[in-house]
């Protein structure tokens, strides 16, 4: 070992490595609080707009941990904080293509506002999501609505 751990700490450690734990890290109920701040932070406040958005800003602005912000977003949600964030923010571009206001956007100036920081990234994680590139998506005469239908 580079470090000298406790007897405590060695087990700890290797109870995280291993993903052993002695029960669920957040209670169901603790859970469902949890996910109505986040979902607030989402929908409300749009912290996914800031592309240098990581777990744990998040987790920070949430005033939980890095390891309860996963448990909770696994678990609660299903997903990892990325696809979590990306599936917001792809939500945010359409809702921007469908915008008047924004027509004047390129594809690039969308995801900028979406709050991702490259073009590959959002044509990806946009083509994972809805199925079809946002230039696809944009030049559809009937637009689909936010659940892709």
């Amino acid at each position: 070992e580079i470090f000298p751990y406790t007897v405590t700490e060695s087990a700890a450690l290797e109870a995280v490595v291993q993903k052993k734990t002695a029960g669920p890290r957040l209670t169901e109920a603790a859970v469902q609080q949890l996910k109505a701040r986040l979902d607030h932070l989402m929908e409300k406040e749009q912290v996914f707009t800031d592309s240098d958005l990581t777990l744990p800003k998040l987790a920070g602005k949430m005033d939980i941990s890095v390891h309860e912000l996963s448990f909770l977003l696994n678990n609660g949600y299903g997903q990892t904080f990325y696809q979590h964030i990306n599936q917001h923010r792809v939500n945010r571009a359409k809702e921007l293509m469908h915008s008047e206001e924004h027509r004047h956007l390129s594809i690039l100036g969308i995801a900028f506002e979406a709050g991702f920081n490259s073009k590959t990234t959002f044509n990806n994680a946009f083509r994972k999501i809805i199925g079809m590139s946002p230039t696809e998506f944009r030049d559809l005469p009937v637009r689909m609505d936010t659940t892709g239908h």
